[in-house]
């Protein structure tokens, strides 16, 4: 079986059970993409977002996102998005912010520490949106294999 080039550079950044994330600091809204960005330690209660901060709904787009978590994600949310070293996505509990620019900026510049890799010189933007748009798409349809809630409601 061959693996895409993706997968393999998530995996060689710490995507593995023995380096599996934990609960930590928001990442920044940032839209810096130099490499040496890093989140913010700072543990925030989530609100709901904004009309500008909804969710991405554009069904081709949403379908793009599902392709690419298949062959980029799958390793640590797992194939419904209920997590496996990385957290559950289905679920309303976030370890590092809740809504689309959390998720764009957790996606972009990841938490190398906690086994996320970050994802920027791997996806373009237009990728890195589409993958937004999936999340989006599966926040807080529970599947019930899904590992149990992480971090604020």
């Amino acid at each position: 079986m061959r693996l895409a080039p993706t997968l393999l550079a998530a995996c060689a950044l710490g995507c593995s059970p023995r380096n599996p994330p934990a609960a930590g600091g928001a990442p920044t809204a940032s839209s810096s993409t130099s490499a040496s960005a890093a989140p913010s330690t700072s543990t925030s209660a989530s609100v709901a977002p904004s009309a500008s901060q909804a969710w991405p709904k554009d069904p081709a787009q949403v379908a793009k996102g599902k392709e690419l978590f298949a062959k980029t994600c799958t390793p640590c949310h797992g194939a419904n998005g209920g997590g496996l070293v990385g957290p559950n996505l289905t679920d309303g509990a976030w370890l590092h912010g809740k809504g689309p620019e959390r998720v764009r900026v957790a996606i972009r510049d990841g938490f190398p520490d906690k086994g996320m890799p970050t994802w920027r010189t791997m996806l373009s933007p237009e990728q890195i949106e589409a993958l937004v748009a999936f999340v989006g798409s599966i926040v807080d349809t529970h599947v019930p294999d899904g590992k149990a809630p992480q971090g604020t409601p």
